[in-house]
């Protein structure tokens, strides 16, 4: 019989798999609370929609198509967002420096101008 200590689970932790570790991180990318918050409102919204009870067989079919829907689209924003931010980064090069003397400069301009 094996028993499980932190190191035992750490070493098994260590044996994922590599399907299993970015299924694991394709899961967070995936955002699930955001996910289940909106997940959560739509059927509320459902039942409050139609008169009676609404049919089991669309709720089910409904809820799923909204929480892969909804998953899928928090993915794409995840992705389009590193991008975009690795891509401001690259071409400006931000830093709370430049930031603040091109605003020294800018209020210089301003009031220089008068």
């Amino acid at each position: 019989m094996t028993t499980y200590t932190p190191a035992s689970a750490r070493s098994l932790a260590q044996r994922l798999t590599p399907i299993a570790r970015s299924a694991r991180a394709y899961y967070a990318l995936t955002k699930p609370r955001v996910v289940s918050l909106i997940v959560l409102t739509a059927v509320i919204g459902m039942f409050l929609a139609t008169p009676g009870m609404v049919p089991p067989l669309l709720l089910v079919a409904a809820t799923a198509g909204i929480a892969l829907g909804v998953a899928f689209l928090a993915h794409a924003i995840a992705i389009y967002l590193a991008y975009s931010d690795a891509l401001a980064r690259r071409t400006f090069r931000f830093s709370i420096t430049y930031l603040a003397a091109l605003f020294a400069a800018l209020l210089v301009d301003h009031y220089l101008a008068r």
